[in-house]
């Protein structure tokens, strides 16, 4: 079992908090290329489930893990039973080892400590450890209703309506008819606007909170 960070915006951090959020999918990286990388991607569970390798011309690699070669991509974020630390914005507060958590106050609320970004955070400050439950490839817009829920997505009911949006304080005006079209949103809010129309090969990585 090894302990690895991931980042987490404040809206995740607070799905995940709520029981709301258990995947978060992220990119992978290098991405493989059509005709040149694989005619299909398949999951190599011989090696624990964190690596993934790509069926060419030369057939399959299936080689372990620590025998990495070109063509073969290998889950940065861990595999079935290790454990994320999350990195989320905070603040360092007058007595050591308190810190406060940017996911805590309202958007617009003044804190009177300055936020730090996630990406400094260091595992002592790290209040939130999750463990993966499954990690497994697929293309970004294979997302599925019930799984962009469990994306964080939250579910509303307006005049009997259902709206959705990744933003559980999002006014109504904003608000997406399905939980895929508001997690394409989220999505876009992270990557950029291009970012969805690329379809790009994304690890999903399923996880419970410890």
């Amino acid at each position: 079992m090894k302990e690895r960070p991931i980042l987490f915006s404040a809206p995740m951090v607070r799905a995940i908090s709520a029981g709301k959020k258990t995947q978060t999918r992220r990119v992978v990286k290098p991405q493989p290329i059509e005709g040149r990388d694989l005619h299909c991607l398949i999951p190599q569970p011989a090696s624990g489930g964190c690596g993934i390798v790509f069926r060419g011309p030369g057939g399959m690699d299936a080689r372990p893990v620590e025998h990495q070669k070109p063509g073969t991509w290998h889950c940065p974020y861990g595999q079935e039973g290790d454990r994320l630390w999350v990195k989320e914005t905070f603040g360092v507060n007058s007595q050591p080892g308190v810190y406060s958590y940017r996911a805590d106050w309202c958007d617009g609320v003044k804190h009177v400590n300055k936020w730090k970004p996630s990406i400094f955070m260091k595992r002592e400050a790290s209040r939130i450890t999750l463990e993966i439950v499954r990690v497994r490839v697929e293309r970004l817009q294979f997302i599925s209703q019930s799984e962009a829920l469990a994306e964080g997505i939250h579910r509303f009911e307006v005049n009997e309506c259902e709206y959705f949006h990744w933003r559980k304080e999002a006014p109504t005006e904003e608000h997406f008819t399905s939980a895929v079209m508001a997690y394409r949103d989220l999505w876009h809010s992270i990557n950029g606007p291009e970012s969805w129309a690329a379809n790009p090969w994304v690890w999903v990585i399923e996880f419970k909170t410890l």
